[in-house]
């Protein structure tokens, strides 16, 4: 019992280093989120933490447990110079999860931008269970906007309502 205390001290510890460094920020208000040029509402009972110190922006929306696989990720990059369709050939040829098998793809329109939508399931070695995973990628203003969505596959679509809330809601500046 006193190594568990000592080791629940210790990671306690880096818990509040973490937050207090910065490298993970909560930014919040309601249910609206707005940082890095980008804005979205999500669902009741999610949360939003963001990091910025990994060169590139990214932004986690989870529906409330830390041990839970659902969430909705955005990646905002700097594209470089790279025209509109070089930029999205490079996320193309580069975003497809390893191991996971293509299962469809489309495209929506996201704030006005045509964005493209692949479909992916296959067997997650760290959890055990099949994923679904969609990953959805645009351009605008010279940025790349990565957002990868993932659930196990027996609730995605439980979940496509709240993804769809994010989605939805997404506006870039």
């Amino acid at each position: 019992m006193r190594i568990l205390n000592k080791y629940l001290g210790i990671l306690t510890v880096l818990v509040f280093i973490v937050l207090v460094s910065g490298c993970i920020s909560f930014e919040d208000d309601g249910n609206n989120y707005s940082a890095y040029g980008v804005s979205f509402n999500y669902p009741e009972g999610w949360y939003v933490t963001s990091d910025n110190e990994t060169g590139s922006n990214m932004i986690f929306v989870s529906n409330g447990s830390s041990f839970n696989p659902t969430e909705l990720q955005i990646q905002i990059v700097p594209n470089n110079g790279l025209s509109e369709k070089d930029a999205l050939n490079q996320i193309k040829t580069s975003e497809s999860p390893q191991g996971y098998q293509h299962i469809s793809n489309t495209t929506l329109t996201i704030n006005g931008k045509t964005a493209y939508q692949d479909n992916y399931i296959g067997h997650d070695p760290n959890s055990n269970v099949t994923m679904k995973i969609s990953t959805i990628y645009f351009v605008k203003n010279e940025n790349m906007y990565l957002i990868l969505i993932q659930a196990p596959e027996k609730v995605f679509d439980q979940e496509k309502q709240n993804f769809e809330v994010i989605i939805n809601s997404l506006k870039v500046q």
